[in-house]
């Protein structure tokens, strides 16, 4: 796979092993509506084979939420490579403006060289507050990113 390369549908869902991940906001509800930029979410839910876990997308200040006056990517390294199949996110307790309705997930397991795990151009993020989103599956064919 070259760096960036999306796969298509027809890809198996399954796994992929990576210890860097990206997320990828691209637009809010508020930039449909306004112009305004801002990004808020609170958690990200990784799914592997036979656990769950939780990372908190904090800023650094020990708020419960990251929130960006630009939609910008934010990587996150695990502290080992983890097989993940899916993942979910939970909307912030702020304004239901700043929620994600498109984004990405990345892969990498030497965080220069990405693979799109997840694309979601179009999602109908809901505008609870504190929600987990629905699940987004992995496409790719049970890949440990060290081959891509």
């Amino acid at each position: 796979f070259e760096e960036g390369q999306s796969l298509n549908a027809s890809a198996l869902v399954s796994c992929a092993t990576t210890k860097y991940l990206r997320w990828v906001p691209s637009w809010t509800r508020a930039l449909e509506m306004s112009g305004f930029s801002g990004c808020a979410a609170s958690e990200l839910i990784l799914l592997s084979d036979s656990s769950e876990m939780v990372l908190s997308l904090d800023d650094g200040s020990g708020s419960v939420q990251l929130f960006q006056q630009r939609c910008e990517p934010v990587v996150l390294t695990l502290v080992s490579p983890l097989s993940i199949c899916g993942y979910r996110f939970q909307t912030a307790a702020g304004s239901d403006l700043q929620d994600p309705l498109g984004f990405a997930l990345h892969g990498s397991m030497d965080g220069s060289n990405w693979l799109i795990l997840h694309e979601e151009p179009n999602y109908n993020t809901t505008r609870s507050r504190s929600t987990t989103s629905d699940l987004f599956e992995i496409y790719v064919q049970n890949i440990s990113l060290e081959e891509v």
